[in-house]
């Protein structure tokens, strides 16, 4: 098929969280104000709206509590933090980069309806650290910003959300948006063998075979399996290409979360190599407290290997499994139970790469 222009597939969609990002000077204020900035916080802040309202009427659900609406859970703090918890989520830290100015907007919205006396961005990269902190004092000395707002590299106790989350609240804000669970626009990051890899802006329901064809520019081979969520994603089949990618139902099921990355595979992958490649990442990130991971990572990773060398029996098949789904089951923490996750999956979906009779 005839590849299309990622900008402008993109050009059709209404941007939520990062309508600002490459569209405005991220330093700069007056780019921002500009083009819409503190437009919705200086709504918020003069009573001009009823947040609440918006916000339970957009359903936007809170990140921490996937059953819980935005609008039920701020009722009040002493102190809101923006914080990403999980340092694979790089769409928090492309929109704390690229419009940093969104995130002091949102921050003045999320204390002002909390009624909180302090607000916390709580980030660890060094880029982001510097613009935010930029953006909080150039929004104060410009009479933006009446809040007490600190950015730290350490976290502290409070209501707490992510940056793409408040970033959707601007939007919503800003536009009256109404986006619901079952639709609206959610950002992915896909790579590995495609030939725009990057980060998006997709419809909830945009099947598998949209987004890599057209959005990413289509795969570089023919496409073998895809990896949904990551480290600790599902390996997926190429019979999904056609299904509709459903954020919800995939955050529900701890797939996609913060992360939303999407990784795809052609058909020169080794799934046993792929497999102890990441076994070996495993390795590296397990604390070794209980019995079942650090045993188990271990054996998984010397018996993948075996069979990466041709040593590919159902015998070796079978262990693989049995101790997969003891980590999934009898491990203390989310590392063990979620890591067997990718090895169970890439079993399931592609046992001829695991098994050579």
């Amino acid at each position: 098929m005839e590849n299309l222009d990622p900008k402008k597939v993109l050009a059709d969609l209404t941007k939520n969280a990062n309508k600002y990002c490459g569209a405005v000077n991220p330093i700069c204020l007056d780019d921002y104000v500009a083009c819409g900035g503190y437009e919705a916080s200086s709504k918020v802040v003069n009573n001009e709206v009823d947040v609440i309202s918006i916000l339970k009427d957009a359903n936007l659900v809170a990140r921490k509590k996937l059953n819980e609406l935005c609008a039920d859970r701020w009722i009040g703090a002493e102190t809101v933090v923006c914080e990403t918890e999980d340092p694979m989520a790089i769409l928090d830290l492309k929109v704390q980069t690229e419009a940093p100015h969104v995130i002091v907007e949102a921050m003045i919205i999320f204390m002002h309806v909390n009624n909180a006396k302090k607000g916390v961005i709580v980030v660890n990269d060094e880029l982001a650290y510097n613009r935010l902190d930029k953006a909080v004092t150039d929004a104060k000395n410009a009479g933006l910003n009446d809040k007490d707002i600190i950015v730290s590299k350490v976290s502290i106790d409070g209501l707490k959300e992510n940056a793409q989350l408040l970033a959707n609240v601007v939007a919503i804000v800003q536009n009256s948006y109404k986006p619901a669970p079952a639709k609206g626009l959610k950002g992915v990051a896909i790579g590995g063998k495609v030939k725009n890899p990057g980060i998006y802006e997709i419809e909830d329901g945009t099947t598998y075979r949209k987004l890599i064809e057209e959005i990413a520019g289509g795969a570089t081979g023919k496409v073998k399996a895809i990896k949904v969520g990551a480290p600790y994603g599902e390996y997926l089949s190429s019979d999904i290409l056609d299904e509709k990618i459903n954020f919800m139902s995939l955050m529900m099921n701890g797939m996609v979360r913060g992360t939303a990355l999407i990784i795809v595979l052609d058909e020169s992958t080794d799934m046993a190599k792929e497999i102890s490649d990441y076994l070996g990442f495993l390795l590296n990130v397990s604390c070794g407290k209980c019995f079942p991971c650090k045993v188990g990572t271990k054996r998984m990773d010397e018996m993948v290997k075996e069979v990466v060398k041709g040593n590919a029996t159902i015998e070796n098949y079978n262990m693989i499994k049995s101790i997969a789904v003891n980590m999934n089951i009898g491990t203390l923490c989310p590392i063990g139970q979620k890591g067997a996750v990718p090895v169970l999956t890439a079993l399931e979906n592609f046992r001829d790469d695991f098994i050579k009779e």
